[in-house]
């Protein structure tokens, strides 16, 4: 089965600089990345809205990082009843996600993923449920060791019976104070992050339950925006710790036409901007939908602006 999971690291405990192997050999600007990513998920746990430049900026300078390398957020928006759109209990997104995902699983289990490499949905379906165990022992045990995929049943009545009470243990184990301290492949290690990651991490994974079935249904705006936020704030600099990436030349804006949230990714003014909904946005950054989908406005420079995205930004 092939790993396509959005937590790279799920298999080892040594999850590189952010692992309890590599503590203490990141360089000075990997530090100060982690330094802004972590100002930038504090601002949204405490105020629901992105911090301000300035602080981006005093995060970042005493590790000789420009704050201009850092994800910018350069908008908000506020719904008609003055709730921030980018604001999320994660808590219950996480709950109806994977009760979500666990309705699709009355489908044809033998149905293609098309984004998952050769999987079929029953391949996802263990790959969801060993993900979640995965979690519970990251937050209760302090490890980021793998789960026996080979152990999950393959039955439609008990793989779905298995996973059920995977995604129970999950909810039970993050229904804590987020700040607690947990195993976690990149900061901040705390519950707060798995409770994110696993609400995103199932969003997609239910997007692709549903696409393997012909009857995808809308993503959560407010959720799909934090996707989009997450890539830049977590993924994106997780690739480049890991060597995988390297830091952009120029800069590129994403703009959220549905929350009225965007981005500024790279260093300098944008030189160009690519404008879509939150859920066709993070549908063409994690590669469901290419980076010219017909779905997304480009306005500047086009190409230049695909060379920035092509990072790669995500696993």
């Amino acid at each position: 089965m092939p790993d396509t999971t959005a937590d790279p690291d799920r298999r080892t405990a040594d999850a590189g600089p952010a692992g309890r192997g590599g503590r203490g050999q990141i360089a000075p600007a990997e530090r100060g990345l982690r330094a802004v990513q972590q100002t930038v998920l504090r601002s949204f746990a405490t105020t629901g809205t992105p911090p301000e430049v300035a602080d981006l900026q005093r995060a970042a300078e005493p590790f000789g990082l420009p704050a201009a390398q850092a994800p910018r957020s350069c908008g908000e928006s506020r719904a008609a009843g003055g709730r921030y759109l980018g604001a999320v209990d994660y808590l219950v997104e996480l709950r109806r996600e994977l009760d979500a995902f666990g309705a699709a699983l009355d489908g044809d289990l033998s149905a293609p993923v098309e984004h998952c490499g050769g999987w079929r949905l029953v391949d996802l379906a263990v790959h969801m449920g060993a993900g979640n165990l995965w979690v519970v022992a990251a937050v209760r045990e302090g490890h980021g060791d793998g789960y026996d995929e080979g152990a999950a049943p393959r039955d439609r009545d008990g793989l779905k019976a298995w996973y059920a009470e995977t995604a129970d243990a999950l909810v039970q184990a993050l229904s804590v104070d987020s700040s607690m301290g947990a195993w976690t492949f990149f900061p901040p290690h705390t519950v707060g992050f798995w409770r994110r990651r696993r609400s995103q991490e199932t969003l997609m994974h239910r997007w692709d339950a549903e696409h393997a079935l012909g009857s995808a249904t809308p993503m959560d705006a407010a959720l799909a925006a934090d996707g989009v936020a997450e890539v830049f704030d977590t993924m994106a600099p997780r690739m480049i710790s890991k060597g995988a990436a390297t830091h952009p030349e120029q800069a590129v804006r994403i703009t959220a036409t549905d929350s009225g949230r965007c981005w500024t990714y790279g260093p300098g003014e944008p030189i160009a901007e690519v404008a879509g909904t939150a859920e066709d946005l993070l549908l063409m950054l994690w590669g469901r939908k290419p980076r010219d989908t017909g779905s997304v406005t480009w306005t500047g420079d086009r190409e230049a602006g695909l060379g920035v995205l092509a990072g790669p930004l995500v696993p």
